[in-house]
């Protein structure tokens, strides 16, 4: 009787062995979700997102924070310092939508600042203005919509 139950034992732990190399093997070699792919589930122009955030910051981030927007608005600078950012805003006011570019952009095209463009990506976050040098509205994982 005790062979069987070891054999009934081992057979058992080979099956949990299997399948967990199977599930490490697929999440090992998963691919990340472009954001082209993500559905839209705010779209609004830069100069509304600002004043909403500059209106009440707390309400706006819990409504955004993780959702996927689509921001469109005239670039303020473009920075291609530690990756590649696009700026949003207006030049008169220091709030503006920092815009880093997903890995998968390609920064060939050639964009100038005050263009007008609309950005799709995920909001992560929101720097308050402490200083009264501007608040930032972060947007990652962001590509340029056609």
């Amino acid at each position: 009787m005790k062979k069987k139950q070891i054999k009934i034992v081992i057979a058992i732990a080979f099956i949990v062995i299997a399948l967990g190399s199977v599930y490490a093997y697929t999440e090992f070699n998963r691919k990340a979700t472009s954001t082209e792919d993500l559905k839209t589930e705010f779209n609004t122009s830069a100069a509304e997102l600002i004043v909403e955030f500059e209106k009440d910051s707390k309400i706006s981030n819990t409504k955004y924070l993780n959702k996927t927007i689509e921001v469109s608005g005239n670039i303020k600078t473009i920075e291609n310092q530690t990756g590649f950012t696009i700026v949003l805003g207006d030049s008169a006011n220091a709030t503006s939508i920092r815009c880093s570019m997903d890995s998968s952009f390609v920064a060939g095209k050639n964009y100038t600042n005050g263009q007008a463009i609309t950005i799709k990506g995920i909001y992560t976050g929101f720097n308050a203005d402490e200083l009264g040098i501007g608040s930032d509205i972060i947007i990652n994982k962001s590509i340029i919509k056609p």
